[in-house]
């Protein structure tokens, strides 16, 4: 130990030199000297040392800060006599001492010498030695520290090694017979810890040993009930063992708590020879898993494979998945229901093929199982092939069971297959264990998730139906929180049920708001969601380590082995290899060729091991790599979409990287659309990166993606992150581009006024800059929004102006779109007659210059310009036509609009059941698009279709759907519709009074809407005596269009 030097951190942080002691100033010059001392003379990256002081969301200057707190501690450190101690090593820094100096590294080495004192027989000496390793404790480890992120698991690890060697200290004083002070101790950490088993053991030992058996005896019995009570679950087979020895009498020196460090010879603590001269009949199952939920196709599935299979060889069963999805509790329920068929026994043996260090040989395993057949160890073989040889000649005419539990590998299981069709072997794996169906027959099972019924199971059966029956909302959130992964469940209820008075609310809450992994974790728990992933994920090899802590950083739901190969860096075929280990391993899952995807609660388990693991200026280049992989397939597609788009281009930081795609429309549309749940989350992820130009970039290179495939709720969510990242750039084109983006997106999803302020903010910007290209793309957009506000003269100007900036800068495309709208409001105006001007000029450029989308939008307007003058062969033909072109272009919103149209048409031509099926399918293509004003409206239009057919309860039921739906998307002219048609419903099942109602409202919002030609039509039916047997037809009059304004 180094003369005149201390360090200590249990307890408050000291640093003491040969000058005396040393100053610290506040808590992060404490946490920076404890972060040191927990790894002395080692080398601390600035990483490490980053989240010791500031946790996991460091500021940006964190580690200039560091470099200053580290320049004032070696300052204080030269004071105390320790100059030189605080070195600068790359990557970080060290603390050049011996451990010797440090109390933690003392405690940890007197209580293994202890241990090992104690294991040679010395228990008076190790007694001694643990009393000693205890004193060096003056409070909490780093107690005046507030250790965060890593240094806040190793205090916690710390406090686990105390408690640890005080009861260690507890028994070993009870088997000197120094019971009193045993039970002195052991109250007082009972009263912190009243349910842990090994301290209630000891407790039982200590009056046992002071000649008090009775209370002994009633320890036991509170403890059973306090367990069942609160956990509906009994005391370990290895305190009840110590009840039973009890209420036997047996000697106090005979006896042992649970998790004993003293030596324990079995004819002392079972009064038996270990070895029986006709051993007993095996039956080592554990006790099946308490509450056990679902599950009924693959019980079903293990009891079919009872029966002989062919050749008279039963296969082997292989239940695999991932940690926590509740394998072996799949396998110990079936095998307690099927003892009966298995009358020689059953063997169980846990294999720990998760943990290389732990895993048992091959020959181990053979071992251990003849153990249990009554081998003793002086007959076992050496060689393995002998072991197999005795093994399966003892099965050979016995119907046993074995189940090996969590194998490592298909060697651990080959040698223990058993040779007759009379035994079963059940294994349970995280690994697919690939070589062994090259081996043998295997009969896989692969547990899923829960469903959310199996989860309210679960949950109802640990806490209670009433209770999970008031929160079914709650719990339902619980469950998805949880990933509906069995083992996270029941962490969450064995937490709720200790909380019975607590709404489950409020674990929601917690879960969606801090740690999740942390919180899904139970005091000392092994099998904590965390620690599960953690033994998978460190039988790793090290490329598919990295490959895993990489993946995590990705931010969207799946991804493709493309993005994977660009992030990892690594060779082709190592690649290759690596995800293959990752799918083996069910850390990740291959849901479709190609593509792959986390369990919510492994992505989060992966992001941390990044955070961890890997440095920050990795973790950047990687979000670099990211965004630019996405850029590359954003600009490459807008080039096939619509190359007109060219206000925006993508700037790399690396090197461009390989396409994932060919560059045509098929092989683009499909690699969005593989992409299509990534594409709001990785904007997001640009945001949050401090990557605002790459955010503005995506977001305008998705914009053809969007105007043919997209969800146009998400692209509002995307645009509103684009537009505050192009206003942190102080770029106003950028910013206006965002901004007509956000107003498109806006309008689209039928929010008018939001579209018309985005639009207006985008003006104001490129005034200035007399910018007239982008000011006649928002000139249109605005008048698209006045379009579907009814606002047509307001439009009529804008797409005036449109149509005369464009022609200025001399753009067709623009000026063809303008004169496209003009068409267009002129049919949704009822002057069909002003509208084929301005269409066949557009028509005609559209397909001079090939661009589909302006032709198919223009097909359409046609079709409705003939449909209003009644030309309904006209207006199917151009329908038709444009359903073609738009289906040709890939392009489905479109390709909805025609559908719409044609069933409008069909529906005006008589022929309401053709109408039907064009509705259907249209509504079908709005849901997929998540477009929920063109659902409402054509849920309108199939219930009128089906009043004319007179399936009014299927009228009914389409009405009321389009009602609800409007509520959410609101539009006056839509909403006056529906009630029109609710109101002719009333009238045909003979409700006159509710009719009236239902068109009262209708005019009310015709009114509203300034359609006053609907209202008097309508108004005019209010006073008529109507036929109340007859089908209504609504008036011929201004159209509901399916259609819609092209956006620029």
């Amino acid at each position: 130990m180094m003369s005149g030097v201390e360090v200590n951190i249990l307890g408050g942080v000291e640093v003491i030199g040969p000058r005396g002691r040393t100053e610290l100033v506040g808590r992060r010059h404490r946490a920076l000297a404890a972060a040191l001392a927990l790894r002395p003379g080692a080398v601390l990256p600035l990483w490490r040392l980053v989240e010791a002081l500031w946790g996991e969301r460091p500021p940006r200057t964190a580690v200039r800060s560091l470099h200053s707190h580290v320049a004032r501690l070696r300052l204080a450190l030269d004071a105390s006599g320790l100059g030189g101690v605080l070195q600068t090593r790359e990557p970080g820094y060290l603390l050049a001492i011996d451990a010797t100096v440090v109390d933690a590294c003392r405690f940890e080495q007197q209580t293994r010498a202890a241990r090992d004192g104690l294991a040679a027989g010395m228990a008076s000496w190790a007694a001694d030695a643990m009393e000693q390793a205890l004193a060096l404790w003056r409070g909490d480890a780093l107690a005046d520290a507030e250790p965060i992120g890593w240094t806040a698991a190793e205090a916690a690890r710390l406090e686990d090694l105390r408690l640890a060697a005080r009861m260690d200290l507890c028994e070993v004083l009870t088997c000197l017979g120094r019971t009193g002070e045993a039970l002195g101790e052991v109250e007082r950490l009972l009263a912190a810890d009243p349910t842990r088993e090994r301290l209630v053991g000891l407790r039982m030992l200590a009056l046992a040993g002071s000649g008090r058996p009775t209370e002994a005896l009633n320890v036991y019995q509170r403890l059973r009930v306090r367990l069942a009570d609160e956990l509906g679950v009994d005391p370990s087979p290895e305190l009840a063992d110590l009840h039973t020895a009890l209420l036997r009498g047996a000697a106090p020196g005979e006896l042992r708590a649970p998790g004993t460090v003293l030596g324990r010879n079995s004819v002392a603590a079972t009064g038996r020879n270990s070895v029986a001269a006709t051993p007993p009949r095996p039956a080592q199952l554990p006790a099946p898993v308490g509450y056990f939920t679902g599950r009924v196709a693959e019980l079903g599935e293990l009891s079919s494979v009872i029966e002989i299979g062919h050749d008279d060889v039963r296969p082997v069963v292989l239940i695999s998945g991932q940690g926590g999805i509740g394998k072996t509790s799949l396998a110990v329920q079936w095998a307690a229901s099927v003892t009966d068929r298995f009358p020689d026994g059953q063997l169980f043996v846990n294999l720990h093929g998760h943990n290389r260090a732990d895993a048992l040989a091959p020959a181990e395993v053979v071992a251990v199982l003849l153990r249990c057949l009554g081998i003793p160890d002086d007959r076992l073989p050496t060689g393995l092939a002998e072991r197999v040889a005795l093994y399966r000649t003892i099965l050979a005419d016995q119907r046993m069971l074995v189940v090996l539990d969590d194998v490592g590998s298909t060697e651990q299981v080959l040698p223990v297959i058993p040779g007759s069709a009379a035994s079963l072997l059940v294994v349970t794996s995280r690994n697919s264990l690939v070589a062994l169906v090259t081996h043998t027959r295997v009969h896989t099972i692969l547990p899923e998730l829960f469903t959310q019924d199996e989860a309210t199971d679960l949950m109802a059966k640990m806490l209670g139906t009433e209770r999970v029956g008031r929160e079914r909302d709650a719990v339902a959130g619980l469950a998805k929180l949880c990933g509906w992964l069995p083992l996270a469940l029941r962490i969450a209820a064995a937490k709720l049920a200790l909380r019975p008075a607590q709404p489950i609310e409020v674990l929601v809450e917690e879960l969606s708001g801090g740690d999740r992994l942390a919180n899904l974790s139970v005091e000392n728990g092994s099998r904590d969601v965390s620690v599960v992933f953690a033994s998978a994920y460190q039988s790793l090899s090290v490329p598919a380590m990295r490959l895993f802590r990489l993946l995590g950083l990705h931010p969207g739901p799946h991804l493709g082995a493309a993005l994977a190969a660009a992030l990892c860096g690594l060779p082709a075929d190592v690649q290759r290899h690596a995800l293959a280990e990752l799918v083996a391993a069910h850390l990740v899952a291959e849901p479709r060729p190609g593509r792959y995807q986390f369990h919510d609660l492994v992505r989060l388990f992966a992001r941390r091991c990044a955070l961890a693991d890997e440095p920050a200026s990795t973790r950047a280049e990687v979000a670099e790599k990211l965004l630019d992989w996405y850029l590359v397939g954003a600009a490459t597609a807008t080039q096939v979409l619509d190359s007109n788009l060219d206000r925006v281009t993508a700037t790399l930081r690396h090197p461009a990287p390989e396409l994932p795609f060919s560059a045509t429309r098929e092989h683009t549309i499909a690699f969005l659309h593989s992409e299509r749940d990534n594409l709001l989350p990785i904007v997001r992820y640009a945001v949050e990166h401090d990557q605002p130009a790459a955010a503005c970039q995506l977001t305008y290179l998705l914009t053809s993606y969007f105007d043919v495939h997209g969800d146009w709720s998400e692209r509002v969510v995307m645009c509103q992150h684009a537009v505050r990242a192009a206003r942190r750039l102080g770029d106003p084109v950028l910013e206006a581009e965002m901004h007509r983006a956000l107003g498109v997106a806006y309008r689209t999803t039928h929010q008018l006024s939001q579209a018309l302020d985005s639009h207006h903010h985008a003006l104001a910007l490129l005034r200035p800059l007399g910018d007239n290209r982008g000011l006649a793309y928002v000139y249109n957009n605005i008048g698209g929004a006045f379009v579907e506000m009814r606002r047509f003269t307001a439009a009529i100007e804008a797409y005036q102006t449109a149509l005369r900036l464009h022609g200025h800068c001399g753009n067709r495309a623009g000026a063809a779109t303008a004169q496209r709208n003009l068409g267009y409001v002129h049919v949704r105006m009822g002057c069909a007659d002003l509208s084929f001007a301005p269409l066949d000029a557009a028509l005609a450029t559209s397909r001079a210059i090939g661009l589909h989308r302006l032709e198919a939008s223009t097909l359409n307007s046609l079709g409705e310009a003939h449909l209003q003058q009644l030309r309904h062969d006209r207006a199917l033909d151009c329908f038709h036509e444009a359903f073609a072109v738009s289906r040709k272009a890939g392009d489905r919103r479109y390709q909805m609009v025609a559908l719409g149209d044609l069933g409008r048409t069909y529906l005006a031509h008589g022929d309401p059941a053709s109408a039907v099926d064009h509705f259907n399918r249209a509504l079908a293509m709005s849901r997929s698009l998540g477009h929920r004003h063109i659902e409402a409206r054509t849920l309108n239009q199939l219930g009128e279709a089906q009043l004319r057919l007179a399936n009014l309860d299927e009228a009914r039921r389409c009405l009321t759907a389009s009602a609800s739906l409007r509520r959410a998307v609101p539009d006056l002219y839509e909403q006056a519709h529906v009630q029109r048609n609710l109101g002719d419903l009333a009238e045909l099942t003979g409700s006159r009074g509710a009719a009236e109602r239902h068109w009262s409202t209708a005019v009310r919002l015709y009114h509203e809407a300034s359609a006053t030609d609907e209202a008097e039509q309508l108004a005019g039916k209010l006073t008529d005596e109507t036929d109340l047997g007859a089908v209504p037809v609504p008036p011929r009059s201004r159209q509901s269009s399916s259609t819609m304004p092209m956006a620029t």
